[in-house]
């Protein structure tokens, strides 16, 4: 079992001490067990209901309330304005001929997309550590430190299966300072077992190493929060079907992906969107038409 330590606002010494206490709660539909320490103040009522179809195990790290005693340890977190600008602004440029064959070198672009994308309900679960934060701190508190969730991966059949065992987990390490939860965080994946889908195509995706992840915008503990375009660098390996990919990042959003390519000529970021695929470039924004049609700039 792991501890964690919270200050009230008041700051009495009991409040100070480690848990020793922990609240579970059993999903019967998944057979995931939910762990909520419980504080050393009063206890109360911890009941939670669950409707997520995933659900993480949260462990809270140590969180104070400012003001109240020494500062606790804020993880470091990832910094990704270098890569953020190298998306904004590529450097090589490209003639029409150029933008084909630069896509021909990367054809699993959309499996990709939508590869990453089956990892998004567990980041979605970040909700699950700052609903388990908000009922431990009060109005006027700023709370500082680390919140840590566990999960365990859905597994790669059509029925998931939420066995750490055979399917792997993955961790999230978050940052909170003055009461927000950092935009940027570490996520380590052991070898993470997930399924995608391109179509009608499932193919089976395995998540392996560090992954750095910006969301775009900082999460109030209080605020409801819409996830901007997600920022990836994945420095360990994303292995889609039988391709295994080491060292890559990519962003998106909604109605987008980008991934970035280096070139003999500079970098390009090569995008699926809902009009087909494309590349951009220092100069242009070309679109193509899916398989081996053309490409024209726009």
């Amino acid at each position: 079992m792991r501890f964690a330590c919270f200050a009230s606002r008041s700051c009495p010494r009991a409040a100070l001490a480690l848990f020793v206490h922990s609240y579970r709660d059993v999903d019967r539909a998944s057979g995931r067990t939910y762990r909520w320490p419980m504080s050393s103040r009063p206890l109360r009522s911890l009941t939670r209901s669950r409707t997520r179809p995933l659900g993480p195990v949260v462990v809270l790290g140590c969180l104070v309330s400012l003001g109240c005693t020494e500062a606790a340890d804020i993880p470091d977190v990832p910094d990704l304005e270098t890569l953020r600008q190298e998306y904004n602004a590529p450097t090589a440029g490209l003639d029409g001929a150029d933008v084909r064959r630069v896509l021909d070198t990367f054809p699993a672009l959309e499996r990709l997309a939508r590869a990453l994308r089956a990892a998004d309900p567990l980041i979605d679960s970040v909700d699950d550590a700052r609903d388990a934060a908000n009922e431990r701190s009060g109005r006027g508190v700023d709370l500082r430190g680390a919140l840590t969730i566990d999960l365990n991966c859905p597994g790669q059949e059509a029925r998931p299966s939420f066995d750490e065992v055979s399917n792997g987990n993955l961790s999230i390490d978050l940052a909170v300072e003055r009461g927000v939860i950092k935009q940027a965080f570490w996520m380590t994946a052991r070898r993470c077992l997930l399924r995608a889908a391109l179509g009608s195509l499932a193919f089976p995706v395995e998540l392996d190493g560090p992954i750095a992840i910006d969301l775009g915008a900082p999460i109030g503990l209080r605020q409801a929060w819409q996830r901007d375009r997600t920022l990836v660098s994945l420095l360990g390996t994303i292995s889609i079907d039988a391709l295994t990919l080491s060292d890559v990042s990519a962003r998106y959003g909604p109605r987008d992906f980008e991934y970035l390519q280096r070139t003999e000529g500079g970098s390009v970021v090569l995008f699926v969107s809902e009009d087909g695929i494309g590349l951009r470039d220092r100069d242009a924004t070309w679109l193509c038409e899916r398989g081996d049609g053309v490409c024209g700039a726009r």
